[in-house]
């Protein structure tokens, strides 16, 4: 994700759907900055990820004994990949888990290329 073969400004919205939460934080800005470059202006980002602090690597139930790299983001932290790399953000909300998730709130963030 950090660097794609599509033409610059080809797509009218991407949707990241827990996508970026299994890459280490210092490269976001870099994926931030990939999503900008292909999306159309005017075009739209959805961005949902898992709230919390902590990132590396988990051995997680739900991961069936596998190993896998994790971030959590705080709500500041998407609020500044957004505002960083020039998108306007037009939605944000946290919600609580539902009764048959992990018990983590969800950030859903949408944002528009400027």
């Amino acid at each position: 994700m950090m660097k794609t073969d599509f033409s610059d400004n080809i797509f009218g919205g991407i949707i990241s759907f827990y996508s970026i939460v299994y890459t280490p934080k210092k490269y976001i800005d870099r994926i931030f900055r990939e999503f900008y470059r292909i999306l159309r202006h005017g075009g739209k980002l959805l961005v949902t990820v898992k709230k919390g602090e902590s990132e590396g690597i988990t051995d997680d139930a739900w991961y069936e004994g596998n190993e896998v790299y994790f971030s959590y983001f705080l709500e500041d932290e998407i609020k500044g990949f957004f505002k960083n790399n020039k998108f306007e953000l037009d939605f944000f909300d946290v919600r609580k888990p539902y009764d048959f998730e992990m018990n983590v709130e969800r950030i859903y963030a949408i944002g528009t290329k400027k």
